[in-house]
C-alpha cells in the first residue's frame, strides 16, 4: 500500500474508519481495539474526577469529538484541534454546544493560549522526540493529560506488537508512523519544561498504553 505524501492526507483517509473500528460496538473484537476503548473510558473517568467546572480545556488530536462529547459538561470551555478537516466537521455536528469549539489544523504549527488542561490521547505515538519536545515547549497549560505507548511493554506477548509490525511494514519508507517511548524519555522531556510526572494508568503486558497527568 502506497502511503500518502503528507500527514493531512494520511489522517483524512484514516481517522473516521479508525474511530469506527475501535469505538463501535459492532467491531468489539477487532484486533487491539479494546486497548483504545479502555484508554478512552479510563480517560473519561480521570478527567471527570480531576477537572473543575470553570476549567478551560484544549484537546490536541481530538478526532471527531468523541471524548469532547463526554466531558464538555464537566468544564467551563472545551476546544479541540485535529489535522483532519473531515473529523473536525463531524466533531462540530456532534458537539453543538456553546462552550465547545473545533479547529482543523496541525498542532505542530499552532500557537496556544493558556489553558487549565491540555489533553492528547494517541498523539504522542505519532511524534518524534524533537517534535514532542517542540510541542511541550509551546504548551501553556497548568495541567497535561496524555498517553504514550510504553516500549518495554510492546513485547511478543502483546497483540499490539504484531499489529504494529503489520501496519508499519507498508510504511517502512514513510516517516509518518507510530513509535513507542520509554517512561524515562517522557519524564525527562516533562522535566525540561517544569512539569511534574504522575502515571495514572500504567502499562501491562497486554496493554502497552500509559496515561500521564503532569502539572506545572
Amino acid at each position: 500500500m502506497k502511503m500518502p505524501d503528507a500527514p493531512v492526507s494520511y489522517w483524512e483517509n484514516k481517522i473516521l474508519d479508525w474511530e469506527k473500528l475501535r469505538y463501535s460496538r459492532l467491531y468489539f473484537f477487532y484486533p487491539v481495539s479494546w486497548t483504545v476503548r479502555s484508554r478512552l473510558y479510563t480517560s473519561i473517568r480521570i478527567i471527570k474526577k480531576r477537572a473543575q467546572k470553570d476549567w478551560t480545556v484544549l484537546e490536541l488530536g481530538c478526532g471527531s469529538g468523541i471524548l469532547a462529547a463526554q466531558i464538555f459538561t464537566e468544564v467551563g470551555e472545551y476546544q479541540g484541534i485535529d489535522i483532519a478537516s473531515n473529523a473536525i466537521e463531524l466533531a462540530k455536528r456532534r458537539n453543538l454546544k456553546p462552550n465547545t469549539a473545533f479547529l482543523a489544523g496541525d498542532v505542530l504549527g499552532a500557537t496556544f493560549e493558556e489553558k487549565n488542561l491540555v489533553i492528547f490521547l494517541g498523539l504522542t505515538d505519532w511524534l518524534e522526540p524533537e517534535q514532542l519536545r517542540e510541542l511541550f515547549s509551546k504548551l501553556r497549560a497548568k495541567n497535561l493529560f496524555f498517553s504514550f505507548t510504553d516500549e518495554k511493554s510492546v513485547s511478543r506477548l502483546n497483540p499490539y506488537f504484531y499489529y504494529r509490525k503489520i501496519m508499519d511494514k507498508s510504511s517502512q519508507n514513510f516517516s509518518y508512523k507510530a513509535r513507542n517511548y520509554s517512561e524515562e524519555e517522557i519524564q525527562n522531556l516533562l522535566k525540561q519544561f517544569n512539569y511534574s510526572f504522575e502515571i495514572v494508568k500504567a502499562s501491562t503486558i497486554l496493554n502497552p498504553g500509559v496515561l500521564v497527568w503532569a502539572k506545572k
